[in-house]
């Protein structure tokens, strides 16, 4: 993350925000532990901003459905590790997500090559978030936990299909912009 988005403000949710500012403040003290500099100064490069600063970035829309995917993902990991006592909405169909892909995500991205496939991604982060959930229940929360790379793999899935979307939505921009 910390080359990815070295030197850029990232958007989280007004009521995400405090939460993404102490994990970045505790990555940054890790990287200065470990005596990582370079991770470090990328990471203090990168800052967190609750509002869209003037001239706003034209993927915001798909910026904030990744930033509410990743940290539903957040929010399983801390909770198979036994940190919050409840599992972020398990139905996919009734998570922000699913609601920014039926609504905004549609009317703004719906037209593009790629688009229909992020339902079915999706489908599959909260499945197997279920499946973790019910290894929990059942006593197997170890379990659960080791599978969280899968969890990791499937949300990447997504979010590199949303990157795809991006492009291919500038690239449009581009295309139109052209013709006029």
């Amino acid at each position: 993350i910390a080359a990815k988005y070295a030197g850029q403000t990232i958007i989280v949710p007004a009521d995400q925000l405090a939460q993404a500012q102490r994990l970045h403040a505790e990555a940054i003290a890790q990287a200065h532990a470990a005596n990582d500099l370079p991770r470090a100064q990328a990471l203090e490069s990168i800052d967190y901003a609750d509002h869209i600063a003037q001239g706003g970035a034209e993927s915001l829309p798909l910026t904030y459905a990744e930033v509410d995917h990743r940290n539903w993902v957040k929010c399983m990991e801390d909770y198979l590790a036994g940190i919050v006592l409840l599992p972020p909405e398990l139905d996919a169909n009734k998570c922000r997500f699913c609601q920014w892909y039926l609504g905004v995500g549609r009317q703004r991205y719906g037209h593009l090559a790629g688009f229909a496939e992020i339902a079915a991604l999706h489908e599959a982060v909260h499945a197997l978030g279920c499946r973790l959930d019910e290894l929990k229940k059942n006593g197997m929360a170890e379990d659960a936990v080791l599978r969280l790379g899968e969890l990791h793999s499937a949300r990447d899935r997504l979010i590199s299909q949303l990157h795809a979307l991006s492009a291919a939505s500038q690239g449009n921009a581009v295309e139109n912009a052209g013709s006029a």
